[in-house]
Order: C-alpha cells, then structure tokens, then sequence
C-alpha cells in the first residue's frame, strides 16, 4: 500500500514539472517572437531609408551605360559586422524598356549585378569585389573608401546605341537589394545586424529618348 502511494506521489511531481516546463517553454517562445518582430520593424524602417539617387544615362558612345548610387545603405551596426567579418552583398538590378503608348512596355534589357565586400583580418583590408569590372577583389585600406565602391554603380554597359531606335521613348528602372548573409560561428552573436540586411528599395525610374 506504502509502496503505491509512493509511486503516486512520484508521478504527480512528473506532471508538475511537465506543466512548468511547458510554460516556461511557452514564456521563452512568446519573448522570441516579440525580439524577431521589433527586429523585422527596425529592418524595415531601415529599408526604407535607403534610395537610389543620382541616376545617369550616357547615350554618347557606341554603348548605353548608366550610373548611379545607393544612399542610406550603410548603418553602424552593419559597419561593425563587416568590421568583424561578415561577408555582405548588394545586388542591383537594371530593366531597360521601350515605352509604348498602346501596349505594355516592351522589355530590351535586365541586367542583375552584386557588388560584395569582407574584411580580411591578415591582410587588414577591405575585399570589395564588382560583378560588372571583374573577378578580382579590389583592397581598400579604410571603410569610408569601400563603402563608396559598394553603393556606386559607374558606367555600367547595357546595350550598343545602334539598336536603340531614333525618337522613340524608352525607360531605365533600378532597383536594389541588401541580402541576409551568414556569419561565421564565431560572430553568429551580431545576426541582429546582419538581418537588417534583408530588404530591397524601391523602383527607381527615369525615362529618355535617342
């Protein structure tokens, strides 16, 4: 009879501790999800700061070329990742298109170009590599340097002049996007920041005639 109760006893501080368990659980759970939600407003609050300014079009030479830059696209924190070694990417996309007044807009071109920077700790440089130069990484002593690289696309080459029709309108969008990157384990502490990475910016447009 003793040996039961005993038993009993046991059992009904398993399920005490089950209940414990499961609401500390619960607690843990809710307290994550309020962190990732505050996170996901601050990156998109941040997003949104970011443009695209100072869109240029040269139509002078044997190819079209367009240049422009990002602002807003660098934060402390992000500064302080790259510091650490986070390897971060922008992509850029560009659309060109004849503007028709009847119709959709016919497509000509879609151009999609990274530019990524990391910091190489032996070295003590910055590594910034541009899809549209070549494959080898450009070093760059100081931050300020680097960051200019990232957020500037100079005299990228679309299409040659020649197949652009004379006195017909056409529209150029760019567009650009901040990618989520991985850390190493080591820095896994910072995702924070490198989540405020996520994002894109908005179309940009400008259109122009040959």
């Amino acid at each position: 009879m003793c040996k039961t109760l005993i038993i009993g006893y046991w059992s009904q501080d398993a399920v005490i501790e089950s209940i414990l368990k499961k609401i500390a659980f619960t607690i843990i759970c809710l307290l994550i999800a309020g962190v990732l939600n505050a996170i996901s407003f601050h990156g998109i609050a941040y997003g949104a700061k970011a443009s695209i300014n100072d869109i240029r079009i040269n139509k002078e030479n044997t190819h079209l070329t367009v240049s422009f830059r990002v602002e807003g696209c660098f934060t402390p924190e992000m500064e302080k990742a790259i510091k650490k070694g986070a390897q971060t990417s922008f992509t850029f996309l560009v659309e060109l298109k004849k503007i028709r007044k009847f119709w959709i807009d016919k497509g000509i071109e879609s151009i999609r170009i990274q530019h990524k920077i990391k910091y190489d700790n032996l070295k003590k440089v910055y590594l910034v590599t541009l899809d549209e130069k070549d494959d080898n990484p450009i070093e760059v002593s100081n931050l300020e340097d680097a960051k200019k690289y990232m957020a500037s696309v100079e005299n990228l080459e679309l299409i040659p002049v020649k197949e652009l029709e004379r006195g017909e309108k056409y529209t150029l969008r760019v567009k650009a996007e901040f990618e989520k990157v991985r850390l190493p384990l080591r820095l896994e502490y910072v995702f924070i920041f490198v989540r405020l990475l996520d994002f894109t910016t908005s179309w940009y447009q400008l259109d122009f005639s040959i």
